[in-house]
């Protein structure tokens, strides 16, 4: 029994190679485990700093793309069952005339407002303004026909379905691009380090909110796919007028960007410019197109055209504003002043507008 005994003693505090190994072989796993399970969570903290961040300035926009989509999905995405409630032939025409024409406006517009929203950076808020109320007016005036409210004159009904069809057009395909890039501006004035902005980061962070506030009004708007029409009228029209209600209260919010006087914001400081250049291009209509760049008003062209850019034979006339009246008494300021000499870049801007 002493030498069992002894010998239990011996194996406790002397284990064989085997118990060694196992305890190698765990401990090892231990701080694998622990460093990758460190790799992780720094790895998670990483990407949510640098994907997710809580902006007011940003929150308020994001809940137009909410109201939006909650529109774009309860109202535009079934618009042809609006007209097709008798199911009748006459009813079906109307519908696929209505609808197409809807998306065909829409498509066009939408390259049209690419170039505002690069064209009147300064000025997206007040654009913001006037697309929400254009999209909220045109559901208004399709809510009111659908209750009845002009049933007495079908000709007054056509009318108002064009008007709320072309309103419903211009607010779906202005507003998204508007509010994108507003959200983005308001990122990029959150940011710490105001002269090293990292574009990428900026990007991130305003996909999330997007994609957040897109998903939350697909999900809302699936209840109303059962509704009445007159229920989901009313529903996307509140709602679209409660998130512009905030949006509008949440001004003192906002960053203001300084924009500079660029050849693409000038134009929307001077609504006018465009009148002053066609009327100077009308009372110059007379004179010949000049022979040489040196004939043109404030001319700056490194390509040395003639032809100012850009080269539109439909909008050729409009050059004439600059053409410079060799035997006029008056000045180049005084020919400005009286309006019968515009700049080339006053011309130029003119003609892409």
């Amino acid at each position: 029994m002493e030498g069992i005994s002894k010998q239990a003693e011996m194996t406790t505090k002397n284990p064989d190679w085997i118990t060694r190994l196992f305890k190698s072989m765990f401990n090892l796993f231990s701080l694998f485990n622990l460093s990758r399970t460190n790799t992780i969570f720094f790895t998670c903290i990483s990407w949510i700093k640098f994907n997710f961040c809580f902006c007011k300035a940003a929150a308020f926009p994001s809940g137009l793309v909410f109201s939006y989509k909650l529109a774009e999905k309860a109202i535009v995405s079934v618009f042809i069952t609006y007209f097709t409630e008798d199911a009748s032939e006459s009813d079906l025409r109307i519908a696929i005339a209505f609808v197409n024409g809807q998306e065909a406006l829409s498509a066009l517009l939408y390259i049209f407002i690419v170039y505002l929203s690069q064209a009147f950076s300064g000025h997206l808020k007040r654009i913001i303004f006037c697309l929400i109320v254009a999209y909220t007016c045109g559901l208004v005036i399709l809510g009111l026909i659908l209750f009845g409210s002009f049933s007495f004159l079908e000709e007054l009904v056509y009318l108002l379905l064009i008007i709320g069809v072309i309103l419903l057009a211009v607010g779906r395909a202005g507003l998204m691009p508007f509010v994108r890039r507003f959200t983005a501006e308001q990122l990029e004035a959150h940011e710490a380090d105001k002269k090293n902005i990292k574009e990428e980061r900026v990007k991130a962070r305003e996909e999330i909110w997007w994609r957040f506030a897109w998903v939350a009004g697909s999900f809302v708007a699936i209840p109303l796919f059962n509704r009445s029409w007159p229920l989901r009228l009313i529903t996307t029209g509140w709602v679209m007028g409660i998130t512009f209600v905030l949006f509008y209260l949440a001004t003192p919010l906002y960053h203001k960007r300084e924009v500079a006087a660029t050849s693409t914001t000038r134009i929307a400081e001077k609504p006018f410019t465009c009148i002053r250049v066609v009327r100077a291009a009308l009372l110059n209509r007379h004179m010949e197109y000049p022979s040489s760049p040196a004939h043109f008003f404030h001319y700056k062209n490194i390509n040395n055209e003639l032809e100012l850019w850009p080269q539109v034979k439909l909008l050729r006339w409009i050059d004439k504003a600059a053409i410079i009246e060799s035997e006029s008494t008056l000045g180049h300021e005084e020919q400005e002043k009286v309006g019968r000499l515009c700049s080339v870049t006053e011309v130029q801007e003119t003609k892409y507008i």
